[in-house]
């Protein structure tokens, strides 16, 4: 395919957050940075593996890339507005991280549960990396400046972050959802100690309602209290149909995000921010119930 450069973009990510020290599950403290475990519920999305990309007709930046960042295997999510949600899988972490094409992003480490019996998801809030001992020094802001090359197929990127190319994803990379295909009950086991542990339910309703908790399936506060509620609505994306936006409220603060199939299960992504207060990344791998 012949190359071209389209819409070069700089997206200059300083990438400052509070440590989820002070998070917001259930009050809890337990910091976390990492990966998910991988779970196999039944649901209707599928694994996708690896595929030769979507076509990117109008050349355009929004839409679904996929590929490795060189922090592992990435999904980044670019809606019309240019909000930007980036998703990916590294060597025993999970990075989360959220921003705008020229403006300010936040970069969220999350880690494996610490109970596996429990562990169906990472953790549900993430750790800045400068809390984080095992990253380098200034590893809280990272500077991408992007492109859109190869007729609109493939998205590059230059500078501090490294040289990595991500892939315009099709349906064969990344599978196609709408609120029907994910309307039920799903759920995301996790816990951030060897006690602690921490259950996500998140019910969508066939017009795109959301509702749901979060609540200790041990530890702290006995099973079968009510937890912290979840409200909220999953629309349909203007510009692609593999993913679909999502806001909502938990534990009284608004956030957005994206929901999509994982390429390598048959789970479904939920990586959602919030613009205020602490805990302000809240992403989970659920599993249809």
């Amino acid at each position: 395919m012949k190359a071209r450069t389209l819409l070069p973009l700089l997206l200059i990510a300083s990438l400052t957050a509070c440590s989820s020290s002070n998070d917001s599950d259930g009050d809890t403290t337990g910091g976390d940075t990492g990966a998910d475990t991988g779970g196999t519920g039944g649901d209707t999305g599928s694994d996708t593996g690896g595929g030769t990309g979507g076509d990117n007709v109008n050349g355009g930046i929004s839409g679904v890339w996929f590929g490795n960042n060189g922090f592992g295997e990435a999904v980044v999510v670019i809606e019309p507005d240019n909000d930007i949600y980036s998703y990916s899988a590294g060597s025993g972490v999970y990075e989360a991280a959220f921003g705008s094409v020229g403006g300010a992003a936040d970069r969220f480490i999350h880690r494996d549960s610490e109970n596996p019996a429990h562990g169906d998801s990472f953790t549900l809030v993430g750790d800045v990396p400068s809390g984080i001992t095992t990253f380098e020094a200034g590893a809280d802001s990272v500077t991408y400046n992007l492109a859109v090359t190869n007729d609109g197929q493939q998205l590059d990127n230059t500078g501090d972050a490294g040289s990595f190319s991500l892939t315009f994803a099709g349906s064969d990379d990344v599978s196609a959802i709408s609120v029907a295909d994910i309307a039920g009950t799903w759920v995301a086991r996790t816990s951030f100690s060897a006690t602690d542990n921490l259950v996500l339910s998140m019910t969508i309703a066939a017009d795109g309602a959301v509702s749901g908790f979060t609540d200790y399936a041990s530890g702290s506060i006995p099973d079968g209290v009510d937890g912290i509620a979840l409200t909220g609505t999953v629309g349909t994306a203007a510009d692609s149909s593999l993913y679909l936006p999502i806001q909502y409220n938990w534990n009284d603060f608004d956030r957005e995000g994206v929901l999509f199939f994982n390429r390598t299960n048959s789970q479904l992504v939920l990586n959602g921010f919030g613009a205020e207060g602490d805990a302000n990344n809240f992403t989970a791998l659920l599993t249809r119930q």
